[in-house]
């Protein structure tokens, strides 16, 4: 029709597939699942070979504050069975023209339940739903070293003052001399008190 080309399965809810011989066996190279609106079916793997930027977009045409796309990968289990194992989950937050937000959020399976274990936020927030684990390395607050642990001790840095502050109220901070202030008082409930320098005197 005009400059175009058409292959069409006419038959209702009839697949589309597209074979190709492999050493000698038959496979169904690709596949299209007509009564699932035409999903497709790669027997292969996918390659994508372009000197380009952008090289996969994955576009849903919706503009709901609701409206979620997901990548699953998944895995059979020890019966066979298709099951995910791990997801990405891209939300709509906003939708306003030149002003879109989205939030990003990644799943893993945990004893059959795949649940939600790290969102990144459109404001830049990251939560975790558990532990975080590093095994080398440090945790930098605004480009700082803030945290880091040498395998037996943990060291709590700043460029400038540290601060307490326990029921969001400011009670007492270390500044960079070395020097304590707090403004409650200091109990110590296991009798050793206050150890000053090397000499023997101590406060209980």
């Amino acid at each position: 029709s005009g400059d175009d080309a058409f292959i069409v399965a006419n038959r209702p809810d009839g697949d589309l597939k597209f074979f190709g011989n492999d050493g000698g066996s038959s496979v169904t190279a690709l596949s299209f699942d007509m009564s699932e609106g035409g999903n497709a079916t790669f027997e292969g793997n996918v390659e994508i070979k372009k000197d380009n930027s952008n090289l996969l977009n994955l576009y849903r045409p919706n503009s709901s504050t609701a409206a979620s796309s997901v990548l699953d990968f998944s895995f059979n289990t020890a019966n066979s069975s298709e099951a995910v194992y791990a997801r990405i989950r891209a939300d709509v937050e906003d939708s306003t023209n030149s002003a879109q937000s989205g939030d990003l959020s990644f799943y893993t399976a945990n004893a059959g339940t795949v649940g939600e274990v790290l969102k990144l936020t459109q404001e830049g927030n990251a939560t975790f739903a558990n532990d975080i684990n590093l095994s080398a390395g440090q945790v930098k607050l605004r480009g700082d070293d803030a945290l880091d642990h040498d395998g037996s001790s943990l060291y709590i840095k700043a460029p400038s003052n540290i601060y307490f502050y326990p029921g969001n109220n400011n009670r007492g901070n270390i500044d960079t001399s070395g020097n304590l202030s707090l403004s409650g008082v200091v109990l110590f409930n296991d009798g050793n008190g206050i150890n000053f320098g090397n000499s023997n005197a101590k406060i209980y």
